[in-house]
């Protein structure tokens, strides 16, 4: 049975709370791995980089990280842009109030 906490009136939420350790293979270690993980608040996302991708010239494990740090500065720059948004509409909102 999953108990929820009452936020408001009809809004609920659950909270993930977790922890993650990296032990690459001690023939990749050098270069940390060839892959990467981002935990926060709203995604859990594993880029898993593959391998046989070297036989084409690409190295996987900075591959996998590049996507991850791409992701989260994608998902940064819109969390600042909704957050901004969200500020003006409450300013708006406490004006009409005063």
């Amino acid at each position: 049975m999953i108990k929820l906490k009452q936020k408001s009136v009809d809004m609920f939420y659950l909270r993930l709370q977790g922890g993650f350790v990296m032990i690459p293979h001690f023939e990749k270690k050098d270069k940390g791995g060839e892959d990467s993980f981002l935990f926060d608040d709203n995604i859990i996302m594993v880029a898993d980089g593959v391998g046989s991708w070297n036989q084409y010239g690409v190295d996987p494990g900075l591959y996998s990280k590049e996507l991850r740090d791409k992701y989260e500065l994608l998902t940064s720059a819109l969390n600042v842009n909704m957050n901004q948004s969200k500020t003006m509409e409450l300013k708006k909102s406490m004006a009409k109030k005063a």
